[in-house]
């Protein structure tokens, strides 16, 4: 399928690009942008447009992206193409970005692949411990859930206005139990974790795997400040967080990842707890933005689950 016209010129214009282009399918679409693929005789890019224009978050994810794109790292990034002009894109109903079309597919589940994304977050976090603090595109620890959104400033208080958020008072109760326990956990030994630069939402569906190893890391638009074990609990939520638990690529993550401070090793049911607290308040502030779905009730639901799991032997494997 080819491009329309004044798409193709807009390319030629702002990068330079010759047509004519081709769009294929990409093996992942975008959950909060719309990504559009492309060939053409100068290569293969990744046109992403988004429903609003450069932010400072944005700016900041860019130029993280870009400091990435330069580091000696066993993977690649996403990092936006400048312009001719020197900018990361341009604005025509929202921003429009350009970037380039990395190669790789679906990372399997797999003991060697799951060894091998432990490896690369590894490699992630040591690259982005030299990375400046107060330059992260989200200047915010995920700890301070009462700043996540400006719609949900107080959780707790929200669950006892507006129980229907939750779909009834039952559930808003046994996740108001959870998130005290969230709270509880992420003041203790959580608390004084060192913070860097993290990723944010790491997991194996925003990564592709090509070969014998991640072949490219994307989505930082969450990147935030956090403790590293915030993006180790992220990955090992989606193996270990089922009706039933994969304690194999669990291990094997945690292999290639290296190990974990005796710290963090503790800390690791709080972060779990968070990462779900986090999710749901996100959620609650889209839903009153725009009306609770059955994503934003399984995503409150979850908390308690997770809660249930810890304290049914979850917690003492993990840590164990």
């Amino acid at each position: 399928m080819s491009l329309a016209p004044t798409a193709e010129q807009a390319l030629g214009e702002h990068y330079g690009l010759r047509g004519p282009f081709e769009r294929f399918p990409l093996a992942a679409e975008g959950r909060n942008n719309t990504l559009v693929a492309l060939r053409s005789p100068d290569g293969s890019f990744v046109w992403k447009r988004g429903g609003t224009g450069l932010g400072p978050a944005q700016q900041r994810e860019f130029a993280l992206l870009e400091w990435l794109a330069g580091q000696p790292l066993p993977f690649r990034v996403a990092a936006p193409l400048r312009t001719l002009g020197g900018a990361w894109g341009w604005e025509e109903d929202g921003l429009n970005v350009l970037l380039p079309l990395l190669p790789g597919g679906r990372l399997p589940e797999t003991p060697d692949a799951w060894r091998a994304l432990g490896v690369t977050l590894r490699a992630l976090h040591d690259a982005l411990a030299r990375y400046p603090r107060e330059e992260a595109p989200w200047p915010l620890d995920w700890a301070d859930l009462g700043r996540l959104h400006p719609r949900v400033p107080d959780p707790l208080a929200l669950s006892r206005e507006r129980p229907d958020l939750w779909g009834d008072e039952a559930t808003a109760q046994a996740w108001r139990a959870a998130f005290q326990e969230t709270l509880r956990l992420t003041g203790g030994g959580y608390a004084a974790l060192p913070r860097q630069v993290i990723h944010g939402d790491f997991n194996s569906v925003n990564v592709l795997f090509g070969g014998k190893a991640v072949s490219a890391v994307l989505d930082f638009e969450f990147a935030c400040l956090g403790p590293r074990v915030l993006d180790v609990a992220t990955a090992l939520g989606e193996v270990l967080l089922r009706a039933e638990p994969d304690w194999v690529l669990a291990q094997a993550f945690l292999r290639g990842y290296g190990g974990l401070t005796a710290a963090e090793g503790a800390a690791l049911p709080a972060a779990l707890l968070l990462r779900q607290a986090a999710v749901g308040v996100w959620g609650l502030g889209q839903a009153l933005e725009g009306g609770a779905n059955a994503t934003t009730l399984a995503r409150l639901r979850e908390l308690a689950a997770v809660q249930a799991w810890l304290k049914t032997g979850g917690a003492r494997r993990l840590t164990g």
